[in-house]
C-alpha cells in the first residue's frame, strides 16, 4: 500500500527523508511529496493557497492507482484534514497539524518575542525570516535538545512561505471529515 507523507511550512519532501526507508521496509511504498515551491518541485511558493496545496496532494493520490495511508505533519496535516472531507481513506496519521483555526496567540507570542523580524517578514511578503537563524529555527521547528546538526541542516534546506497562506491557516476550519478514516492524531 503507497504511504504519502506531506510536509509542513518551509519543509519540503527531503523532511520525511528517515521516515522512508523504515516503511519501505516494512513493505509500505512511501512516497513524499513536494508541495509547490518547495523543495524540487516547480511552481512558487509565493501565489500558492491553502486550495493549491490540496490540489497537489489531489494530484498525487491520483497518481497513485491505489488509496494510500496519509501522513502529515503541521500544514500537511491541515491538507489531510481537508482531504479528509471529501472522501475517506484507508488511514491518517496528522503529526502536530495545523488545527482549524491556528490559535492566532501562537502567532502573538511569537511576534512579541520577535518583532523586527515578524515585521520584516511580513512587509517583504516572505515568512522564511521567521526561520532563518539557528535560534529561529530551534525556537519555532524544533526543541532545546534536538542536536545543532538537526538544526543547520534543516535552516539550510527552508523555502520561504507566504504570510497569505498563514493568514488563511488561521482563518479556515478545515470542514467535517466524512466517516470512515482511522486516524491518528499525534501531537505536542
Amino acid at each position: 500500500r503507497p504511504v504519502l507523507f506531506l510536509h509542513g511550512s518551509w519543509h519540503g519532501a527531503w523532511a520525511w527523508d528517515e521516515w522512508l526507508p523504515p516503511f519501505a521496509e516494512a513493505g509500505y511504498n512511501p512516497i513524499a511529496l513536494d508541495f509547490r515551491g518547495h523543495g524540487k518541485s516547480e511552481g512558487s511558493w509565493h501565489k500558492a493557497r491553502l486550495r493549491d496545496y490540496v490540489d497537489d496532494a489531489r494530484c498525487a493520490i491520483a497518481d497513485l492507482g491505489r488509496e494510500p495511508v496519509l501522513v502529515g505533519h503541521s500544514l500537511g496535516g491541515l491538507v489531510i484534514q481537508r482531504l479528509l472531507t471529501e472522501r475517506s481513506f484507508p488511514a491518517a496519521v496528522l503529526i502536530a497539524p495545523i488545527p482549524g483555526r491556528y490559535p492566532p496567540e501562537v502567532i502573538g507570542r511569537f511576534a512579541l518575542r520577535h518583532p523586527l523580524v515578524t515585521a520584516r517578514a511580513n512587509l517583504s511578503r516572505n515568512l522564511e525570516g521567521l526561520v532563518g537563524k539557528e535560534k529561529l529555527v530551534r525556537e519555532t521547528l524544533f526543541t532545546q535538545a534536538t542536536p545543532e546538526e538537526t538544526i543547520r541542516n534543516c535552516l539550510s534546506r527552508l523555502t520561504g512561505a507566504s504570510p497569505v497562506l498563514f493568514r488563511e491557516m488561521v482563518q479556515t476550519e478545515p470542514g467535517q471529515p466524512k466517516p470512515g478514516t482511522p486516524t491518528v492524531l499525534i501531537g505536542g
